[in-house]
């Protein structure tokens, strides 16, 4: 809730740059308590507790800076847009709440890390598009040039994990062992997998906000279930990190697919 209230602060103010800036340091401070905090704690979730814990004292110190007013919507509550949020962050949190009940501490922790290291394409991702995404939810809808942006954004997000992966195989023989043993395949895999799974939240995500602005939060909403199901049963009977990570790829995949057809042939017409 504090941090989706300071992003709505900078966005209706219309101040990107800082917006931009406060979702960089908060991902980058995260990564760096995960690194600081684990040389004490061997608990994730201790070290989320007390990165969290100064993260809202920090808010609550800001809270009267924001000058957030809150006031009563006029119009009737929508249960269907309420469902429609829930099960679409639950699709990027379902995974840490089983991973709790069902993997070892390293295969948790290994899973969280790599997480955290493709989450930087995520971080380029809204660097780049938050002012598009800003005009998208001012204008209400998605032009022909805005369709140019997003692509042309997604394209320079795909070139960058190309290059990361150039970069890697060209220097990995010269890592050492112990270093050697976290960059094999199948980490390598995941790390790819989730990278790509955030490109297409970020390309996904215009069209779903567009068709939510439109009122078609509903047609969402089955596919969001459909991909909360295939995840949940992947997650509870296999402990393969990258059938994991494979589900969450395909349900992007998915909504990819789907939210920009539909939009192109119905939402924009």
């Amino acid at each position: 809730i504090s941090y989706n209230l300071i992003s709505i602060y900078f966005i209706k103010n219309e101040n990107t740059k800082h917006h931009s800036v406060f979702q960089f340091l908060n991902s980058l401070l995260k990564l760096f308590f995960l690194f600081v905090l684990s040389l004490t704690y061997q608990n994730l979730l201790t070290i989320l507790l007390i990165y969290y814990f100064i993260f809202l004292t920090i808010f609550l110190f800001y809270l009267s800076y924001l000058k957030i007013k809150f006031e009563i919507n006029k119009e009737s509550f929508n249960f269907f847009d309420l469902i429609f949020v829930l099960t679409g962050s639950l699709i990027f949190q379902i995974d840490k709440i089983i991973g709790e009940n069902t993997l070892t501490t390293n295969d948790l922790f290994i899973y969280f890390f790599i997480f955290k290291l493709s989450s930087i394409f995520q971080i380029l991702g809204s660097i780049l598009t938050q002012p598009t995404r800003n005009k998208v939810l001012k204008n209400g809808t998605i032009d022909e040039f805005t369709k140019k942006e997003i692509n042309f954004f997604t394209l320079i997000i795909l070139v960058a994990l190309i290059f990361v992966n150039l970069i890697v195989f060209l220097i990995q023989n010269y890592f050492p062992d112990n270093i050697k043993l976290i960059f094999n395949f199948n980490n390598i895999l995941i790390f790819n997998l989730w990278s790509l799974a955030f490109i297409l939240h970020i390309f996904n995500g215009f069209y779903i906000d567009g068709m939510f602005i439109k009122g078609y939060s509903k047609k969402i909403i089955f596919y969001n279930f459909l991909i909360l199901i295939v995840q949940s049963i992947v997650m509870i009977f296999f402990s393969q990190l990258s059938l994991w990570v494979l589900s969450i790829f395909i349900g992007q995949l998915v909504l990819t697919i789907f939210s920009y057809f539909y939009y192109i042939s119905h939402a924009n017409s």
